[in-house]
């Protein structure tokens, strides 16, 4: 609503006084302050307002102060009293009153349910023209409140609510009939339709137009839209699904003002969750905005509200130092406020604390007695903690408990404890040997999400080495390339040495280097060797170093001792090929890279021409699709100046 020159001036007078001032002014105030569009929302002031203006026993005054009451708005809930100023202007004629009271009947809320008074006083108001009463009875009908459901009749309700101006009708009929016709032009027609409507400032139609660019995967057409509903309304929970729909397409990288935007408003509005989300942005590395004190002070503000996520992210920060100094007694004080809430994450993070010892001494009965509480309160990964700890810990050792709580994780899905179970089944390690049983629960990890890739590397060893199932090392490729797609290093390290073994040469150093870079130890001496030696690789100390200096940071002495060889060799001839170099790119996983070594074999482009290898390497672009160039890793040449420099420094 936007305050004409006379309603300014009928406020200035009613700051000074509410006296002299006319009914629709003060009627008009208070729907200012309830709003808050123009003015700060201010529901009191907007009570202050109604109640003024109730006194010249106006009807629609009498129906607004009603509804504070009613609701508790300004004002101490009174639903008694706001009843009966409802009642009371609806029998002064005021049809927005009757409509609100035949919509009270129909739901049942603060009074007795009543669908028969409920449809007689709304039909009573929509026969009087009144348009909240057609939408509140078309309501009814098309979903069946209380009546039989009648979408006819739903319909042409809308349909008279649209003609005497209702921006929400259009909007529901032309979602309605959009999603009952096939016609190209009419669900165009329809479209433009509901875009009127959100020019028009309706929310519904504006995040109805987000929900379609979320659908489309359209991140700009969807910042567009709500960058509109940020100056149309203040109703948070629109305010937070459409950043939420923003944030699921373009994700919580890179700059994301509409968003902050979007989530502030709604969290100054009273959603909690807003805060939550906002600190997930400053928290994220790769966001524009990173900053992690900032996301301490959102997650600090949904605590204030008895956020309970707020609070363990709180004491999270505590914990580990992330935009807080880092302080173990407050961080076990702030999870011990989750505690009480039973917030499950709490409590696990109190598990870990108690095993520490902070402010008592280290306690393991306390710790597994936290993770039993997280457990039972829905964290399922806690099984698998609660099996290690009975497996390693002195204090509670009990080889039975740890088989019971890894048993309880895979009733309940949990990948850890599966891939666990599996182990125990393979070795009979406190249960009776079972492959069978440790296939079956590989199977059933393909379908876990992140360790997914554990359950096919593992299926494909059981075919490659005959392990439960006939031996078809076919397949066992099979399961390992659908590994591999999911960067799993021991499938790729496998499907290296098949490779080499078949004489796929170059295939195998390009599996070589992709196991290598997911952190296989014996990909990684491999790899050190061959660069060493030249062999499938250009000849390279400096990278023959690199990989058995990673190799040795991961536990492998002799590759510690070769590397040190290495660097005392005065006398290296390092050697390249163009062909070698962009294997060595394609283990990166870049598809124009595999895209190129087949174009390379197809025409016999500085390499000897092979169709065979063509497909092959046109079938692994194929199979790694589209991805991107992982961090951390440089081509050759790159690798070898920015040592060099070094050095030379």
């Amino acid at each position: 609503m936007k305050m004409d020159q006379e309603v300014f001036e009928a406020f200035e007078r009613y700051q000074k006084s509410s006296v002299g001032c006319r009914t629709e002014d003060l009627l008009d105030m208070g729907r200012i302050y309830e709003n808050g569009c123009v003015l700060k929302e201010d529901c009191k002031a907007a009570f202050e307002c109604y109640r003024h203006a109730a006194e010249s026993e106006d009807p629609e005054a009498l129906m607004e102060l009603g509804l504070c009451y009613y609701y508790g708005s300004g004002t101490e809930m009174d639903k008694s009293k706001g009843f009966q100023l409802i009642v009371r202007s609806s029998e002064m004629g005021n049809m927005d009153a009757t409509a609100r009271l035949g919509t009270l009947y129909m739901t049942g809320d603060g009074v007795r349910q009543n669908t028969e008074r409920g449809l007689e006083l709304l039909t009573r108001a929509v026969d009087m023209g009144n348009v909240q009463a057609m939408e509140d009875l078309a309501n009814i009908y098309y979903f069946g409140h209380g009546v039989e459901v009648d979408q006819d009749m739903a319909v042409s309700l809308l349909e008279s609510a649209a003609k005497n101006g209702s921006v929400l009708a259009t909007f529901l009929i032309s979602s309605i009939c959009a999603s009952e016709t096939d016609d190209a032009d009419e669900m165009e027609a329809r479209r433009q339709r509901i875009i009127e409507c959100s020019d028009q400032g309706l929310d519904l139609a504006t995040l109805s137009l987000i929900r379609v660019a979320h659908q489309n995967g359209d991140a700009d057409e969807a910042r567009k839209r709500a960058a509109m509903l940020l100056d149309q309304t203040n109703e948070p929970t629109a305010l937070y699904d459409a950043a939420m729909m923003c944030i699921d397409i373009s994700g919580r990288e890179g700059d994301t003002p509409t968003e902050i935007d979007l989530f502030e408003k709604a969290a100054e509005k009273g959603k909690s969750e807003a805060y939550i989300q906002l600190g997930f942005l400053y928290d994220e590395p790769k966001n524009g905005q990173h900053d992690t004190t900032k996301a301490f002070e959102c997650y600090s503000k949904a605590a204030d509200m008895g956020n309970v996520t707020g609070i363990g992210l709180v004491g999270r920060a505590f914990e580990y130092g992330y935009g807080a100094p880092k302080d173990l007694y407050a961080a076990e004080s702030w999870y011990g406020r989750g505690d009480a809430e039973n917030h499950p994450t709490c409590q696990f993070r109190l598990a870990f604390l108690a095993l520490k010892g902070v402010s008592e001494r280290p306690d393991a009965h306390k710790a597994v007695g936290y993770l039993k509480k997280s457990f039972k309160n829905g964290f399922h990964e806690s099984a698998f903690y609660l099996g290690k700890w009975y497996a390693d810990i002195e204090e509670i050792r009990s080889p039975a408990e740890s088989v019971y709580w890894f048993m309880q994780g895979c009733a309940k899905n949990e990948p850890k404890c599966m891939i666990e179970m599996a182990k125990h089944y393979e070795s009979g390690t406190y249960v009776r040997e079972s492959p069978e049983k440790a296939l079956e629960l590989y199977e059933r990890l393909c379908d876990c999400g992140d360790k997914r890739d554990v359950g096919l590397a593992n299926i494909g060893r059981f075919y490659e080495n005959g392990i439960a199932v006939k031996k078809d090392v076919r397949k066992a490729r099979k399961y390992y390339k659908e590994a591999a797609k999911d960067r799993n290093a021991f499938a790729m390290y496998r499907l290296y040495e098949m490779a080499k073994a078949s004489g796929f040469r170059d295939e195998a150093v390009f599996w070589l280097i992709s196991s290598a870079k997911k952190g296989s130890v014996s990909a990684m001496t491999d790899l050190a060797a061959r660069y060493e030696n030249g062999d499938g690789v250009p000849r390279s100390r400096l990278q023959a170093i690199e990989w058995y200096h990673r190799a040795s940071e991961k536990g492998n002495k002799e590759s510690g001792s070769n590397m040190a060889q290495l660097l005392m060799m005065e006398d290296f001839e390092e050697e390249s090929t163009d062909y070698q170099r962009q294997i060595y790119a394609a283990a990166t996983n870049q598809r124009s890279s595999l895209m190129r070594l087949s174009e390379m074999c197809e025409r016999g482009d500085r390499t000897r021409r092979n169709k065979k290898m063509a497909k092959r390497w046109y079938d692994l672009a194929d199979l790694y699709g589209v991805a991107e160039v992982e961090e951390g890793m440089l081509p050759i040449e790159e690798l070898r100046a920015l040592l060099l420099g070094e050095a030379a420094e």
